[in-house]
């Protein structure tokens, strides 16, 4: 009716001034992040609160509970968060996920971690979780055959802004401070659930516990992983699109729309990175920048996920650019990138019109192509949507990849949507999923 009856997690305040927003913590669910379609259901997704389970045709939830959601049969208890960004094992078929919770009297993080087969059942019933110190800022992360992977800069907890979240008068989003003087992140690895023996790895503390390896690297700060990898000899290969600050946009003006406080001169420019980390620690970790043009929102084909990969996707700046004497400077989403992760100078982009942006892209395999056969990574389509911002209007793009020079050539297709669609975060292709309408 016109009011906000629920905070927002990022600091939208409840209608009715200071006293209807003391002490409310019932965020609102909003779920707004990413969509999983598993055992007949779609989840919708965020890393703030538990899952909503929605008709995938009319989106309609079989919950009638705001602002709690799903609980996944009992499987989440009050206070756990079930992230947006899941992993899929190609090895195995399971969807692997995580759970952040920030303890802001300790100083503490801690990390669940869940595996489900394909009828989205846990395939464990005891607990795996693990500890580290200090606060995460954890939105993704990604999984190799043995290993999930993590990497975080160093951050705390702001008391200060943490009783104002108490008092309604900031957003709980604000709480975490950076270390900006710091020179290294850290990457955890926790063994794979099968590596774990039952009844063992609930509460696993980072630095204690030798199962997890916590490996210092360079400082870097990212919201999206590629995907990652095992070599040959046991090294984990972790790409990632990332900057070498942190920007997450907490200090513009809250009075104003985003759009208007935000300038991208102000933020550092992103890039697509190659990151090696030795578990046993022998090796030193390096790191190398695969691409730049500012790439964002990477995928590679669900089918290779956790396995070597050449080729990921992402969206990049209208066209090359050189940042500001002070390193800073960003290009809005314009283009699609085919980043060729073994020979850079063989990556392709193509670009729209200036005034058309585009958001994330899902790989889909074409027909009877295996994906994880030598030469045929590439056999397949991006599919994404491109928004005019002139008349207001959103097209979905299809682009056959297969093959050199395949993206630069421009959709093979390209369909009006009947309403303007705004800019959006992740999406998921379903192979073989049709509906009767």
């Amino acid at each position: 009716k016109g009011i906000m009856s629920r905070p927002g997690i990022f600091g939208t305040k409840v209608s009715g001034g200071f006293f209807k927003n003391l002490f409310r913590l019932d965020f609102k669910n909003v779920a707004n992040t990413h969509v999983l379609y598993r055992n007949d259901k779609l989840y919708a997704l965020w890393e703030g609160g538990w899952p909503w389970v929605v008709d995938p045709l009319t989106l309609e939830n079989d919950v009638v509970k705001e602002p709690s959601g799903h609980n996944l049969d009992g499987l989440l208890d009050g206070g756990q968060n079930f992230a947006a960004h899941y992993r899929y094992d190609s090895y195995s078929g399971n969807v692997v996920n995580f759970g952040v919770q920030l303890d802001p009297s300790s100083g503490a993080t801690s990390v669940d971690l869940w595996e489900f087969d394909e009828g989205m059942n846990p395939i464990r019933s005891d607990d795996v979780s693990f500890v580290f110190d200090g606060a995460g800022v954890i939105h993704d992360f990604c999984i190799t055959e043995n290993w999930h992977v993590f990497v975080m800069p160093p951050a705390t907890v702001d008391n200060k802004k943490a009783l104002l979240g108490l008092l309604g008068q900031a957003a709980f989003s604000d709480v975490i401070g950076f270390d900006r003087e710091a020179t290294e992140s850290t990457v955890y690895l926790i063994p794979r659930s099968k590596h774990l023996e039952a009844g063992t790895a609930a509460g696993m503390v980072a630095g204690e516990d030798s199962r997890i390896k916590t490996i210092q690297v360079p400082y870097h700060f990212n919201f999206h992983f590629a995907n990652a990898f095992e070599d040959d000899n046991g090294n984990v290969i972790i790409d990632s699109v990332l900057t070498d600050t942190v920007d997450l946009g907490t200090e513009l003006d809250s009075s104003v729309p985003v759009w208007e406080a935000a300038n991208l001169d102000d933020f550092s420019p992103g890039r697509y990175d190659r990151l090696t980390v030795d578990p046993n620690g022998i090796a030193a970790p390096t790191m190398e920048t695969i691409y730049k043009r500012e790439p964002e929102f990477p995928v590679v084909p669900q089918a290779i996920s956790g396995r070597r990969h050449r080729y990921a996707y992402t969206v990049g700046a209208h066209k090359e650019y050189e940042t500001l004497p002070n390193g800073k400077g960003k290009g809005a989403n314009g283009s699609i990138l085919k980043i060729d992760a073994e020979d850079p100078a063989q990556t392709e982009a193509y670009a729209f019109l200036p005034h058309e942006f585009v958001g994330e892209q899902v790989f889909c395999p074409k027909v009877g192509a295996d994906v994880t056969q030598p030469g045929n990574e590439d056999k397949g389509y991006i599919v994404t949507f491109v928004e005019d911002r002139r008349n207001l209007t959103t097209d979905m793009v299809l682009f056959d990849v297969e093959g050199k020079g395949a993206l630069e050539k421009g959709p093979v297709s390209r369909i009006r949507m009947p309403i303007w669609i705004p800019p959006g975060l992740h999406g998921a292709f379903v192979e073989g999923l049709t509906f009767d309408a």
